[in-house]
């Protein structure tokens, strides 16, 4: 697992370098370049810098400017909260409480207070939380909280962090249950009449997957991230006063 983290951030910087002039970084953004209908980003891909803090400090502001760093607080759990109906989760939102301070208390079973900003158990927390609504299993993960949040957890410590999760956010389980079980139809396509499986978003954006073993972790991910999109392209062309949508 070490020499897998340790080969991405050598991937991402080797392709950094490969793509500068003078300096700077000119990459290529796609409004909706992934299948979910997500923005994405290649030639280098600069829209996913690992959190390692020695490769973000490569990264410099011409003299005289700073870079601003913004972001949507949660933007993929408040959806999740919205699509599953998790009655926990919602008032969480709803009473502006600290979702990884929550999931860090009942991780750790500490009382919340006793959980701080910076600390191990809430950084643990955010793996649990953003890795566990995509309906991850124990050793994918793993992989996740080690690359993209610098979390080490043994197998048992993942599946013991995932029945905490779940216990604390049951109706998730229920939602992903949900599309687990969603029943296929039949499809007329380029190739021929097919058995899919019909995965929409709140704006109807539509994915067609194969039943399958593989279907579940695919299908998770274009309602939550469809809407995000969705709501991300809404506020950044949002219209002037008097236009209408």
């Amino acid at each position: 697992m070490d020499y897998r983290k340790l080969y991405r951030y050598t991937d991402f910087v080797k392709k950094w370098i490969e793509n500068t002039e003078n300096g700077r970084i000119y990459a290529n953004f796609h409004q909706i370049g992934a299948e979910t209908g997500r923005f994405s980003c290649s030639d280098p891909n600069v829209q996913q810098v690992p959190r390692m803090s020695r490769l973000r400090q490569l990264f410099r502001a011409s003299d005289g400017y700073v870079f601003a760093d913004c972001d949507w607080a949660g933007v993929e759990l408040r959806i999740m909260a919205q699509l599953s109906k998790d009655p926990k989760m919602r008032e969480v939102f709803t009473r502006e409480k600290d979702l990884h301070i929550i999931t860090a208390a009942a991780l750790s079973n500490k009382p919340e207070e006793a959980i701080t900003k910076d600390s191990s158990e809430r950084q643990l927390a955010k793996a649990v939380n953003f890795g566990l609504i995509y309906g991850m299993g124990p050793d994918r993960f793993r992989l996740y909280a080690k690359t993209s949040f610098d979390v080490n957890l043994s197998k048992a410590e993942a599946e013991k962090a995932k029945k905490v999760f779940f216990n604390l956010y049951r109706e998730i389980k229920t939602y992903h249950r949900t599309i687990a079980e969603w029943p296929s139809e039949t499809y007329c396509l380029p190739e021929g009449e097919r058995q899919m499986v019909a995965v929409r978003c709140a704006s109807g954006r539509v994915r067609l997957f194969k039943p399958g073993v593989d279907y579940f972790t695919n299908a998770v991910n274009p309602p939550r991230s469809g809407n995000r999109c969705r709501y991300a392209e809404g506020s950044t062309n949002a219209p002037a006063p008097g236009d209408r949508l």
